[in-house]
């Protein structure tokens, strides 16, 4: 059985096809994987992960539209072709603005160390 589904991935179906397939799946893993140990960190108290799940989620969205697009289940235009750009976009400014964030808590914290 295993030997005829192979011979008709490897012979019937497009190589192409074949490697659109395995690109949908290493995306949506690794984008899923991002999330989810985004999401975990965030769940476990460190509040500087919420500005980097938002900014993934961004990517995540974009990513999402770029592989519907090549699943040709959504229709390929200037938003989705360059959707991904515009995420990327998207996560440098977020994780920007968790930077600053980030030093504001050190600030923060340092006075409050100065002052004791």
């Amino acid at each position: 059985m295993w030997g005829l589904l192979t011979i008709f991935f490897l012979f019937i179906v497009s190589r192409s096809v074949i490697a659109h397939i395995f690109e949908v799946l290493l995306i949506a893993v690794s984008l899923l994987t991002i999330f989810m140990a985004a999401f975990t960190t965030w769940r476990q108290g460190y509040e500087a992960a919420r500005y980097f799940l938002i900014a993934w989620m961004m990517l995540i969205i974009t990513g999402i539209l770029i592989t519907l697009v090549r699943l040709e289940l959504l229709p390929s235009n200037i938003l989705t072709e360059n959707g991904y750009q515009i995420g990327a976009i998207l996560l440098v400014l977020l994780l920007s603005l968790a930077l600053a964030d980030k030093i504001n808590i050190f600030k923060a914290e340092k006075e409050k160390a100065q002052i004791n």
